[in-house]
């Protein structure tokens, strides 16, 4: 229970400024419509000032999982699909919105709400049993100002697969790999990330067993850890005849594993202060991954550098400004660091771009 108080006291203050800012940041300011992508159309993503609050978390991604919620899958060849989009997210949203009068959007943010409580319990859990040395709020702290955070408290993803990765990890730290392998599964069908838990969960599973004592009763982890993707796939081969019709369909944004130059148009000074912010944030990811290799755990490592190469191979560092924040163990590594003049530096930074990026997603401009 003390450990709930101390967590969740810190995520109630959060929650209540991080809203009031957005409220704030949307009706202030009269801003004209971004233009740090060529794709953006003006006559689409204008933002009208509004004195509603669940308007305030709908944006970009937001309204697909609405209409997944809505209208169900649909798979169009060359054409945006929802089917891009993975199915534990809408269809939690699709059980609350059963309730009267609890709107898809509404429901959508009590996801994410209870998601990240419970992702910032198990965070303070992770810190607290397998890094004494760190004081396990301040991790938490960082993860709340980094400058993506609004999305945790929108109708995304990030805050549901925030608490399956951290949670999996906690699991296989305490050799309870079946558990671990389960949540796991749960991730792989909420983002694709899910997959990129595959590495350190058998980094740690050999590194546990290894090879002379790979069969023992946790080998069927194995297995268990693919069945959610599995899943997915044979839904979408009986529905749609195409067992990989997510990664097809992705590629309608671009997520082609080749160069996209449409996404490094530099057409405009935010155009080049877009792309700047981008490269900040790749070089965190992997500056961040090969220090925590050697001095915080090599798994942690391990995961933050194979999700950010396989995100930025698809040809565009679009979006890793918001991949970046559900990396959790980059976290951790910083809380690892001494210096207090580099947790000023590092904090002032982190929350002058909250507020930036915070205004950019009310304002219905790109934030990642």
């Amino acid at each position: 229970m003390t450990v709930v108080k101390k967590v969740l006291g810190t995520y109630l203050i959060w929650l209540i400024f991080i809203n009031l800012f957005s409220y704030y940041a949307l009706n202030r300011f009269n801003l004209s419509v971004d233009t740090s992508y060529s794709w953006i159309n003006p006559k689409e993503f204008y933002q009208d000032k509004s004195l509603n609050l669940i308007d305030l978390r709908v944006h970009w991604d937001s309204f697909w999982y609405i209409k997944i919620v809505n209208e169900g899958y649909q798979y169009i060849p060359g054409e945006l699909s929802s089917i891009a989009f993975f199915p534990l997210y809408p269809s939690t949203i699709w059980v609350l919105s059963q309730i009267p009068m609890l709107s898809p959007a509404l429901g959508g943010w009590i996801v994410s709400t209870v998601a990240l409580g419970l992702a910032l319990i198990f965070l303070y859990k992770l810190v607290k049993e397998f890094h004494p040395q760190i004081d396990p709020i301040q991790p938490i702290i960082l993860l709340l100002i980094f400058p993506t955070a609004i999305f945790l408290n929108s109708v995304y993803t990030e805050s549901l697969f925030l608490a399956l990765s951290i949670i999996s990890f906690y699991y296989m730290f305490k050799k309870k790999f079946l558990k671990a392998a389960l949540f796991i599964s749960l991730a792989s069908i909420c983002r694709i990330n899910g997959l990129f838990l595959l590495t350190p969960f058998l980094y740690e599973y050999f590194k546990t067993y290894g090879i002379k004592k790979f069969f023992n009763q946790d080998v069927l982890s194995l297995p268990l850890s693919f069945i959610g993707i599995l899943g997915l796939m044979v839904y979408q081969y009986v529905k749609f005849n195409e067992p990989v019709a997510f990664l097809k369909a992705q590629m309608q944004w671009g997520r082609t594993f080749s160069f996209n130059s449409e996404h490094l148009h530099l057409i405009s000074p935010s155009s080049y202060a877009n792309l700047a912010t981008d490269l900040l944030f790749f070089i965190v990811c992997i500056v961040s991954g090969i220090l925590m290799m050697k001095k915080i755990r090599f798994s942690y490592g391990l995961y933050v550098l194979v999700a950010t190469l396989v995100a930025t191979s698809t040809g565009t560092l679009m979006s890793i400004s918001r991949f970046s924040l559900i990396l959790f163990p980059i976290f951790i590594f910083i809380a690892s660091i001494k210096s207090k003049e580099f947790q000023f530096g590092w904090q002032l930074v982190s929350i002058l771009l909250l507020a930036v990026y915070t205004t950019f997603f009310v304002n219905n401009y790109w934030a990642g």
